[in-house]
């Protein structure tokens, strides 16, 4: 889904991803070298035509919303990652996210540990 789209139009994707109900200004203003906003509002607008996006008016200001699942979209990301960065492992991609954020305090030592366990009860954990 991401994929195909073109760089600049993946940025906006992203910005309205991370800031939900993103009005033309808004998506403009987190974007790097900020084209017109006409521009921006044409992506926005192809973004709609490609079911990505929806828009909606409130008042007098029209907003964007992502329009896919954000637990599909977290799961196509991680996969993604997954394989692009760490040849499929997610061993390799946990003991990454292990190393940026450590050290852990008891309590993220705990939570894993317990996510660890249920995993590991599970007939399908992988």
């Amino acid at each position: 889904m991401r994929d195909s789209l073109a760089p600049r139009e993946r940025e906006v994707f992203d910005i309205v991803c991370m800031n939900p109900d993103s009005t033309v200004s808004e998506v403009r203003a987190n974007l790097e070298r900020a084209p017109s906003v006409s521009a921006v509002r044409t992506m926005l607008k192809r973004l709609a035509e490609k079911d990505l996006v929806t828009e909606r008016r409130v008042q007098e200001c029209i907003t964007f919303r992502v329009r896919l699942d954000k637990t599909d979209m977290v799961e196509d990301g991680l996969h993604r990652i997954t394989d692009v960065f760490f040849g499929g492992s997610p061993v390799a991609a946990i003991r990454a996210l292990l190393d940026l954020y450590s050290p852990l305090d008891e309590e993220q030592q705990a939570a894993i540990g317990g996510l660890l366990r249920d995993c590991a009860a599970k007939e399908n954990c992988q």
